[in-house]
């Protein structure tokens, strides 16, 4: 607008003025393309961007990390092959990765399961009975169709982690029954790392195991803001190498029998992003930004992420990281010693023993 003939000076056909001056012709062309535009292209002055930095991850980039297998179809060099089920009232979704030395991890497979039975006016109390045996029946599918690798050897499952947030005593009682590699789990938020194992609690990574007495369970707590980046992050790096191997440290997919069939599990995973916005006189402040609530693939691979860690994957090759290490049995608590037996045996019993000491 420095050059006060920088409009448009020609006539509209009635005679009258297309643009009166250079500040006629600037506000047309923000009512034409836009205030922010026009401040970026014209004035050389992007507007600042408001609202938290986010880590980048997108649905589409989620489902594009292809693995190169087939569903269900495990890696012959994996380490470990964990899974996690995320429990729901009307629905439980789980997820099964194969994961290799350096924490690549490839999702052999995923799926829901219905929960039959509940109905709206159920409380979750109420729920639980149906949940229960919609994981008993989870846990019959998994054993009539096992996982193999590229060579057709069948590959068990080393650890599954079932939510018990919600629905604790369904978890408790499954895995109590069921036992082997299912074990109950608790996302926590704020967590607070436990470093000194005694005999009722095991340390480890962003995680710890502790007996409920009570209950007669194990029960893994883990740092739900810790395994979800963590998600968040292996889903970011290049699925891979420049050798085209498949890449540590990244999580990928098995082949989509679809164009479109990993866009749900992606819009899951990034239901929730962990963003850091600065406040002034605040300073920096990083939390989950909830886009939408269905999470619970998120959920779900974030406890096969944790029991991955459980059964030693590790980023770093040759990291001893903290073995969460459980005893054979639920840890049953000794019965009170009798000392009775201990005390001499005399006519009156230990009361007149007592007395002839203080006489003597």
């Amino acid at each position: 607008v420095s050059n006060k003939w920088s409009y448009d000076q020609r006539l509209h056909t009635d005679g009258d003025p297309i643009e009166l001056s250079a500040i006629h012709s600037y506000y047309n062309n923000v009512a034409d393309r836009g205030a922010e535009a026009v401040a970026t292209e014209d004035d050389n002055d992007p507007p600042d961007e408001d609202g938290p930095d986010g880590m980048g991850l997108t649905i589409d980039l989620v489902a594009s990390r292809i693995s190169g297998f087939d569903q269900g179809q495990v890696p012959s060099n994996a380490m470990a092959l964990t899974a996690g089920i995320d429990l729901g009232k009307y629905a439980c979704h789980w997820v099964v990765v194969a994961w290799f030395k350096g924490a690549g991890g490839c999702i052999v497979d995923y799926g829901i399961v219905d929960v039959h039975g509940t109905e709206t006016a159920h409380s979750h109390e109420a729920s639980e009975p149906m949940i229960f045996r919609a994981l008993l029946g989870w846990r019959e599918q998994m054993q009539s169709n096992p996982f193999c690798d590229s060579t057709g050897q069948p590959r068990d499952i080393d650890c599954v982690l079932v939510d018990s947030g919600a629905f604790t005593q369904a978890a408790y009682e499954f895995v109590r029954q069921v036992g082997g590699p299912f074990k109950a789990g608790k996302g926590i938020g704020n967590y607070r790392a436990k470093t000194k194992s005694t005999e009722k609690l095991r340390a480890g990574d962003n995680m710890h195991a502790q007996f409920l007495d009570d209950d007669k369970v194990w029960l893994f707590e883990m740092s739900s803001d810790y395994w979800k980046k963590w998600v968040h992050e292996r889903f970011l790096t290049p699925t891979f190498t420049e050798n085209n191997t498949l890449q540590k440290g990244a999580l990928s997919l098995y082949n989509p029998l679809k164009r479109n069939t990993h866009l749900t599990f992606g819009n899951h995973i990034c239901a929730e992003e962990w963003v850091t916005e600065f406040k002034e006189g605040k300073g920096t402040d990083s939390r989950w930004l909830v886009k939408n609530r269905n999470n619970h693939f998120l959920d779900a691979l974030s406890y096969a992420s944790a029991a991955g860690r459980y059964c030693g994957v590790h980023l770093l090759n040759d990291a001893v990281s903290q073995a969460i290490k459980l005893q054979p049995t639920p840890y049953q608590k000794p019965e009170r010693k009798q000392f009775t037996d201990r005390l001499k045996q005399r006519r009156g019993g230990w009361v007149q023993g007592a007395k002839k000491r203080r006489v003597r």
